[in-house]
């Protein structure tokens, strides 16, 4: 009886999924810090508008 995986070692295959698995959790790593800055940099643009539509309102008031 023959497998399909008759060529193929167990470490070869260990090693393919060790290296998939390093490579998506460097991956899942690197996206963390994108949207944080997004977030940090969104942040910041609402408090810009938000000063200017206050001095906006002070100046029309006066």
């Amino acid at each position: 009886m023959s497998t399909e995986t008759e060529g193929i070692s167990d470490e070869t295959i260990r090693g393919l999924l060790n290296d998939t698995d390093s490579e998506l959790s460097n991956l899942s790593h690197l996206d963390a810090p994108n949207e944080s800055l997004y977030m940090i940099g969104g942040v910041c643009v609402a408090m810009f508008m938000v000063g200017v539509i206050i001095v906006l309102l002070a100046v029309t008031i006066r």
